[in-house]
Formats: structure tokens, sequence, C-alpha cells
């Protein structure tokens, strides 16, 4: 997802917050931001759909204040004042709160254009969609159908060589119509995707990679603007460099990562995974690859599992399979470890154990085996002594 703001008598397209934040609501940094991908025929659409996840923030810089509002994602043709002209655009009207969408059948008509009729409030993530089949615009509010309009002309015929734009317009006067805000999981599709399409497309990702007619995607994950759809037409940047923020449509959960746990033998364990994403989410917990019995341990499909005296047996490494209706995800390993040299489970290694050890030992206690041969001898002293040393 990116996120972009406008200051006060700056061109600006930018992450919100200080220069190093992902905070919402602010508007301090004043470098501009949008992005732009090559232009390239495949793009040149007769019928298509596109759409993607808002969150505007606020009413954007550059001639945003008239009916072309700020741009989200267009193909405007650069350099030509007046008119506006886009083979196709969708936009946020921020004196409206509402979404605008046009074409062009030919220059230097303005084509057929509809605005929604549904508010898109300021701060609020909204997915929205335009489709065209050739004959008829869709504009689609969170997966519902909200305006439509029949082509003033059949088709599009008017196409240059101008890139694609996210997040800004350049019709002649410089790159203004910023969007402020948020905009995540942009898809383009070459086909009129039909209302339970749209709809499905509004509960949760795609996952990467090819789809039939999908003909370019930015989810901007990971910090970066890459193209998912298999097609590779990366965006980048202008002005102001990369700057990304929290995620808007729901995904398969994410965890964060999980702490290793050292207990000491025959002592309990407790682990735990933080999960983010929509709900509900379940858990299941693994050991070394297997899932971890919910008969015999039912913490196993909590969010904390609870370990009760600790030995080879269950010790090892941890992970946790989280499920939403997005799907499921794996997370970080944690590694449940036995710390043999502290005897008295006083979570640190002194004299006590020394003791402790000892006094095992001379009763000859197999918790005493310190090498794990089964018997109870000078070489465990040898061995118990080396990982007190070590400090476990």
């Amino acid at each position: 997802m990116v996120r972009w703001t406008s200051s006060a008598g700056l061109a600006a397209l930018c992450c919100c917050g200080a220069a190093a934040s992902a905070q919402l609501g602010s508007a301090t940094i004043t470098n501009s931001r949008y992005l732009t991908t090559a232009n390239t025929g495949q793009l040149n659409l007769q019928r298509f759909t596109i759409e993607a996840w808002i969150k505007p923030t606020g009413g954007g810089y550059g001639n945003t204040s008239d009916g072309g509002g700020a741009t989200i994602i267009g193909k405007p043709s650069q350099g030509f004042g007046g008119s506006y002209i886009a083979s196709w655009t969708l936009q946020y009207i921020p004196t409206l709160n509402r979404v605008g969408a046009s074409i062009t059948h030919s220059f230097p008509s303005t084509g057929t254009g509809l605005i929604s009729q549904t508010e898109v409030p300021l701060g609020v993530a909204t997915h929205v969609a335009l489709v065209f089949d050739g004959t008829t615009l869709r504009l689609y509010i969170n997966g519902v159908l909200d305006a439509s309009a029949v082509a003033t002309e059949p088709g599009i015929s008017h196409f240059d060589s101008d890139p694609i734009l996210i997040g800004a317009s350049n019709y002649c006067c410089g790159y203004l119509r910023r969007f402020e805000g948020q905009i995540d999981n942009v898809r383009v599709w070459d086909v009129a995707r039909t209302d339970a399409e749209i709809l499905a497309g509004t509960v949760c990702q795609f996952p990467s990679g090819a789809h039939p007619g999908l003909v370019a995607r930015w989810d901007f994950d990971n910090q970066t603007s890459v193209d998912t759809s298999g097609f590779a037409r990366d965006a980048s940047f202008l002005e102001g460099g990369a700057s990304y923020g929290d995620e808007l449509a729901d995904a398969p959960p994410q965890s964060l990562a999980i702490a290793d746990v050292l207990t000491c033998p025959g002592g309990g364990a407790t682990i735990s995974v933080i999960a983010r994403g929509a709900g509900p989410i379940s858990y299941a917990w693994q050991r070394n690859g297997a899932p971890v019995d919910p008969v015999a341990n039912p913490s196993a499909l909590t969010s904390t599992l609870e370990l009760a005296d600790v030995s080879a047996a269950t010790a090892g490494t941890y992970a946790c399979v989280l499920t939403n209706p997005c799907g499921s995800s794996l997370s970080d390993d944690g590694e449940v470890r036995i710390c043999p040299a502290d005897v008295n489970c006083s979570n640190s290694v002194d004299s006590d154990d020394v003791i402790d050890y000892f006094g095992a030992w001379d009763l000859g206690d197999l918790s005493a085996d310190a090498n794990g041969d089964g018997g109870v001898d000078s070489d465990d002293v040898i061995e118990f002594f080396g990982r007190w040393d070590a400090g476990c």
C-alpha cells in the first residue's frame, strides 16, 4: 500500500508523518510523490476493469477542487490543456467525497464520464472499481454497483504513448491532480469483470501471479512497487522517493516474530504468537513441522502454547499456522530449548545449581545424567560443568 499527502503551498505526494514515520493523519513531509509505469499496447484497453483500495485523507494538490478531482490511476494524455483527455481514468473528487471515472472515445472528445452516488469519506478504506464492457461504464463502491453510464460513442480510439500514472495526472502544466491518502492493491484487467467477481475482489487479496485477464497489479507489499501480475510492469516513484504504509485490503493473517524460550529440565514453557489481520483468526501449533495434538494439549489451538515438564521429547522448533477467511500463513519459528545447567529452575545459572546437581549426582538420580547415556558417573560431572561454564 502506498500513502500520499499534500502540504500547504507545495506539490506533495508523500507519506504521512515525519520523514521516517508511517503514521496516519499527519502531513508534515513536503516532498511530492506519485508513481508511473511504462506505456504498453496491452494497456490500450477496449474492455477493462480497474480496481483499487483507497483511503483518502485530504483534498490533494493541484486542480483537485473541480470535477476532475485527484487521480487514483489513469492513462492521461500529457501536454493537452483544457479538456483533460485520458484514455481511461479513475479519480477521487475531494469536493464531493465521491469517486469519478471517464473514458475518451476520440481526441479531443471528453468522452463518457460518471460520478458515484455513494460518498467515500476521508479516512475510510474503500474498494473502488471501474468496468467498461465496450458499451457501458459501471462504477462500484465496496463491490456494489453504484453508478452506470452508456458510452456516447462506441469503444475507445484515443491512445497515445504516455505512461500509466498512479496518484497524479499531467495534462498540461505538470504532474497535478495529486491524490492525498493511501492507495493499495491496484489491479487492471483486460476484461469486463462481473458483479460477482467485483464483489469477491473486495473480500481478500488475490494470490500473486497470473490470473486470466489480469494485465497489471501493484500490491505495494514488502515496501515495493513491483507488478505481481506476472507481466513485470513495475511502477516507479517520482519526486521524493518511495514511501509505504499499512495494508488496506484484508489478507491472510501475518505474525510478529516468535521469541525463543529457554527452560530448565522438567520446567514449563510458554510460547506465544501475535497475529495481525482480519478476524476471526484460528491457531494451530506445530513442533518440528508436525501438528501438536490438541487433544493432549488444548492450548495447541490458541495463540499461546503452554508446555509442561519440558523434555527432549517436547523441546524443539515451534511455529503456528494462522488462518482467517482470506487464507492461511505460517508464523516464523521459535525455539524451545532446555538449559541443563539450570538445575533448580531459577531461570539463572549460579553456584546453587552446582549444589543441587551434586545432591542429585550423589544419589545416582537420573536427573544428573548430563550426557544422556543412561547412567550417572564422572562423565556427567564433566558434561555438567561444561554447560555450567557456558551459562547453560
